[in-house]
């Protein structure tokens, strides 16, 4: 899961590599990318328990979930 996350984390403009861009402000790289492999590993958790399709939010979705506020 850790390639996994360090893979997500060099995408584009998506939602999990801007999960890694906040979560390597906070903690050190391979400590952000643990970060990222176990938001995936819940991510995928939740997709299966509920028969639901990934969607990709995108990469500003924090931002303008936080501007309605």
């Amino acid at each position: 899961m850790c390639r996994a996350a360090w893979a997500a984390s060099h995408t584009g403009n998506t939602f999990l590599s801007a999960f890694y861009r906040r979560m390597s402000v906070r903690k050190v790289p391979p400590k952000a990318v643990m970060s990222l492999a176990h938001h995936l590993v819940t991510v995928g958790y939740q997709m299966l328990s509920r028969g639901e399709v990934y969607k990709e939010l995108g990469g500003d979705f924090c931002g303008r979930r936080n501007s309605r506020r």
